[in-house]
């Protein structure tokens, strides 16, 4: 089973996947932490560099901070971008899982 766990790797996780992973992860926390920037810029509250990056980062697993009224546009896309990466390498490791117990036909639909 390892052999072919590794061997479907390589298939299943290619060098494009890692860079639209990579790549939306990093544009979602450029915009999240400039959005959050604005957005407490706007609601006049001095925060430090570690708040930001924190509420940042909890983009990432659902816990977006509660926003009130009117957000920048750089927050919204962020919290739409932030689940994407999760969402995706999850679906590639199910239909892994999937050929690793040679039930590829049933993962691919």
């Amino acid at each position: 089973m390892s052999e072919i766990y590794q061997n479907s790797t390589a298939r299943i996780f290619s060098w494009k996947d890692w860079v639209f992973v990579c790549a939306v992860t990093l544009t979602a926390c450029v915009l999240g932490f400039v959005g959050f920037t604005k957005y407490y810029l706007l609601l006049g509250q001095a925060v430090t560099v570690f708040d930001i990056s924190y509420n940042t980062l909890n983009l990432f697993v659902l816990q977006s901070y509660a926003t009130l009224g009117n957000i920048p546009w750089q927050l919204e896309i962020a919290r739409w971008l932030a689940p994407i990466p999760l969402g995706y390498t999850a679906i590639k490791q199910l239909c892994l899982c999937c050929m690793a117990d040679g039930r590829y036909g049933d993962c691919a639909g």
